[in-house]
């Protein structure tokens, strides 16, 4: 009998395992898929290939950056109409120079281990006194990205947005960052929210001590910086190193139920800033509590409190040397027409206007009081409620050079049914024209709000405490 492998027929395969080529089967297509669409690349993502400085980078005495890549970062849950999400991701080297230093400075510890003292250390008795000089690294820090880097757009700056979380090495906004010895490298990645109509756009990086660094992605770079107030301004205001302007109002309804009677709106809008305040040749951002100094005065002299911000922070942040944006909502009463927007910087209190007609003033109150040479207080109604009051009043400061600050929470009272009564914290809140925390009187003004308070039969005094 034969062997097995003998009486097996040669394939194809065998011919091609020989080197014979020539018979190896050509492939032949099974399906042809026809593309219905050219998907054309984000402009920005490539843009900044064309400049030198993004690619190869650019420095200052203590770092030296490069930018990787550009990438458009979107999903649905984080969209926002009219702004899109970038990705920048860049290098970062330490390229500070090293220090020369006495190893003495340094503050070098004597070796103790296993009872090694001062013989092993060269500060036996006796031994070497001479100093050695060494080398010592640098460290570059970011204390915090918040403070130091943005994004030019169009001529507004935007900071690093708090998205950058999510991302492998992502900066966190609220963090710093570090490069501790020189020629050292690490890659970082940014998230900035944009207009989605952006087109020309600069890497800014603040670092008064080291210089500035600036770097064109795309567009034209004086474009991206942009010159004075940026379009669509509708008021403007300047004061204590501060220059603002409000942009783009939107009116939409708002989910929050606030009272049966009323129907209410969400005001959205924009608000332009940039900081002209400096401690020698740095330049400071300008922060502003908006819980607190922003406001917005309607009909009658009522405030409506800040409702929402955009930086998710209670902060409105405005940039040195170039526009920032912040965002800004209230909710208002649908037959709300004429009001402005009120900032407070400093020791004055600015308007800006936001309709054709100015609010009008508070009305005339049915009772009003003088407290000493500091305020006036007025009492506008008292209507009641199923489990309480409302009390509708204003003050307005006796002194016309100055404003003053009132906590209504701690100093106003109400005494009713032998009993006095603290104003309902929550409930106040709860309405649109409520009083905050703090509320703000500027010079020559006065301020109305409202204050709920709970269980108040027959209320007869109410009980003011400087």
């Amino acid at each position: 009998m034969l062997p097995l492998y003998e009486g097996r027929a040669e394939t194809i395969e065998d011919i091609f395992f020989q080197g014979n080529i020539k018979f190896y089967p050509k492939p032949v297509p099974v399906l042809q898929v026809k593309r219905k669409a050219v998907i054309s690349p984000n402009k920005l993502t490539i843009s900044y290939r064309r400049f030198t400085k993004a690619k190869e980078g650019t420095q200052n005495i203590g770092v030296h950056i490069r930018i990787k890549a550009i990438e458009p970062w979107d999903t649905s849950v984080y969209k926002e109409k009219g702004f899109q999400l970038l990705k920048i991701i860049s290098v970062w080297k330490n390229v500070h120079a090293k220090q020369i230093t006495d190893q003495k400075s340094v503050g070098r510890k004597a070796d103790r281990t296993m009872g090694a003292g001062g013989l092993f250390s060269g500060q036996a008795k006796g031994g070497s006194s001479e100093s050695q000089i060494i080398e010592r690294d640098v460290a570059y820090k970011v204390p915090k990205w918040s403070n130091h880097l943005f994004l030019l757009a169009d001529g507004i700056a935007y900071p690093v947005d708090i998205l950058s979380t999510k991302l492998n090495k992502g900066g966190d906004p609220s963090e710093g960052f570090g490069i501790a010895r020189y020629g050292q490298e690490r890659e970082v990645q940014h998230i900035f929210r944009i207009p989605v109509n952006s087109k020309n756009l600069a890497l800014q990086f603040f670092d008064y001590t080291n210089k500035n660094i600036q770097i064109p992605l795309a567009g034209d770079i004086k474009l991206a910086r942009g010159t004075g107030y940026p379009p669509g301004v509708v008021d403007k205001a300047s004061a204590s190193g501060l220059e603002l302007g409000v942009v783009n109002k939107l009116l939409s309804k708002s989910d929050k139920i606030l009272e049966s009677k009323q129907k209410w709106s969400l005001l959205t809008m924009g608000m332009m800033g940039k900081s002209n305040i400096r401690k020698g040749n740095r330049g400071n951002i300008a922060q502003i509590d908006a819980k607190k100094y922003v406001w917005l005065e309607g009909h009658g002299g009522l405030d409506y409190p800040v409702s929402e911000l955009n930086s998710r922070t209670r902060d409105l942040r405005f940039t040195p040397e170039y526009f920032s944006y912040e965002g800004v909502s209230f909710i208002v009463p649908d037959s709300l027409l004429n009001y402005r927007l009120a900032i407070r910087l400093g020791s004055k209190v600015s308007y800006m206007k936001l309709s054709e007609k100015s609010p009008t003033p508070p009305p005339k109150p049915f009772k009003s009081f003088i407290d000493g040479n500091v305020a006036q207080w007025h009492i506008y109604s008292i209507t009641e409620t199923n489990d309480g009051v409302l009390v509708d009043m204003g003050v307005q400061g006796s002194d016309p050079k100055k404003g003053i600050e009132i906590k209504p929470y701690r100093q106003i009272q109400l005494s009713a049914g032998n009993k006095i009564h603290k104003p309902d914290k929550n409930k106040t809140l709860s309405l649109a024209y409520g009083a905050k925390n703090v509320v703000v009187v500027p010079t020559k003004g006065t301020v109305r709000f409202v204050l709920a308070f709970n269980n108040t039969p027959e209320p007869t005094i109410l009980r003011i405490q400087g």
